[in-house]
């Protein structure tokens, strides 16, 4: 049962305590469900996390990423559950992904095995996303071979909506702002008014601050856009492979974005006049008031949190900051805004899409997105300032003590 004492639909959970077929096993427990799918074809391995009963669908992304472990995909469903609560959503944590090379011409077929063996649980319950190695329109086309309209499928049967109703409301998410589908821009959105919430916080206008940007794959570029909107001076992104550096004033962003050589490059040729490229590490030398971190796991470690100079980082990619590295941060006393709030922009933009009474605007999404973060932000650094705890364990209880309604939908009050 969930918190309001209503008894779930049969078919949304597996009720016994351990399914198994040729392909996958499921196992539930109190604190949730986990599937393992060993692929038949190929032998790499895919998981399913989804973190407890309390909602009717759990929501998280899905990744393709080489060596991913069974352990890594719990953590990240039990992250997933913290930002659904602090963006007031009625939804479990989730995540799932295969252990395999995101660079292989076999990774179409293999996405859609692995979907194939998650299908029940894709119909009727989890609601998933993009995440690292993949996008919405891509893995929205995989599971249309698979007859399912939609990743997010769940949604419509646990907010009371209609196939048309729903898929009407999903289309915004190809609307464009700015030249860009809400799809691709809100994660990153989420992310910027994260960081600009944090300067403002710190004193710091828009105008006059600076910020660097680790990583510049979807997340990185989309809330690089949003910063230099926003007016505040990008001086430094980096990739796996190079850091592009201001010299003088702060990166044109757009022309960045329009002619680098791939979706994660940093690469220009001929690099603009008042920049200088450097390793990807170098990114850490260049001073500003914050870092955001939206790189891969532990790619923020010790070595880096001992020297970097800013004010504060905000970590948007999920534990991209090693527990050593925040360690040294917090002795430092630079604040580090936690990837349970600055990457939380993707799951405050599904609040945003199915909360309102009529179909919104991609630019009502982003806007739902901006007041929610801001709020967020606010409120647990006016509680960090006042109780001397870092923003993390500030968030961290937050996310425990929230209390939900009991409106049985996901979204919205009523």
């Amino acid at each position: 049962m969930n918190r309001s004492g209503e008894e779930f639909p049969a078919e949304r959970v597996i009720a016994s305590a351990t399914e198994s077929t040729a392909e996958s096993q499921t196992q539930v427990h109190d604190s949730g469900v986990f599937v393992t799918y060993c692929d038949p074809v190929e032998k790499f391995r895919g998981y399913l996390a989804i973190d407890g009963f309390n909602h009717q669908i759990a929501a998280g992304g899905f990744r393709v990423q080489p060596g991913l472990k069974p352990e890594h995909i719990a953590r990240l469903a039990s992250v997933m559950t913290l930002k659904h609560r602090l963006a007031g959503n009625r939804v479990d944590g989730a995540k799932s992904g295969i252990d395999y090379d995101p660079g292989s011409p076999g990774k179409r077929e293999a996405i859609k095995r692995f979907f194939h063996a998650v299908r029940p649980y894709i119909v009727s319950r989890y609601s998933l996303g993009p995440d690292l190695n993949t996008s919405l329109p891509e893995i929205d086309s995989i599971a249309a071979e698979l007859d399912i309209p939609s990743v997010k499928l769940a949604v419509a049967k646990a907010q009371g909506l209609s196939l048309d109703e729903f898929q009407q409301r999903y289309r915004v998410f190809q609307e464009l702002v700015d030249g860009w589908s809400l799809a691709s821009r809100r994660s990153g959105h989420g992310t910027a008014v994260s960081v600009l919430a944090l300067l403002r916080n710190l004193g710091i206008p828009p105008g006059e601050a600076t910020v660097a940007i680790q990583g510049f794959g979807g997340v990185g570029s989309a809330c690089g856009y949003s910063l230099y909107r926003a007016g505040v001076r990008v001086v430094a992104v980096s990739d796996v492979a190079a850091s592009l550096i201001a010299q003088q004033g702060g990166l044109d962003i757009p022309d960045l974005l329009r002619r680098r050589t791939s979706q994660t490059s940093v690469a220009q040729d001929p690099l603009p006049s008042n920049c200088v490229a450097g390793d990807r590490d170098q990114l850490f030398q260049i001073p500003c008031d914050v870092l955001v971190s939206s790189s891969l796991e532990n790619s923020f470690c010790e070595a880096e949190a001992r020297t970097v100079n800013v004010r504060a980082v905000a970590e948007a990619a999920n534990f991209s900051l090693s527990s050593e590295a925040d360690s040294i941060l917090a002795e430092r006393g630079i604040h580090v805004l936690p990837d349970i709030v600055a990457g939380a922009g993707g799951v405050m933009s599904v609040g945003g899409l199915f909360s309102s009474v009529n179909v919104p605007a991609a630019a009502d999404v982003l806007h739902y997105v901006g007041l929610k973060m801001n709020g967020l932000v606010d409120s647990i650094m006016a509680s960090s300032l006042k109780t001397g705890r870092t923003l993390r364990d500030v968030a961290t209880e937050f996310a425990q003590q929230i209390e939900l309604s009991a409106c049985p939908r996901p979204y919205g009050d009523e």
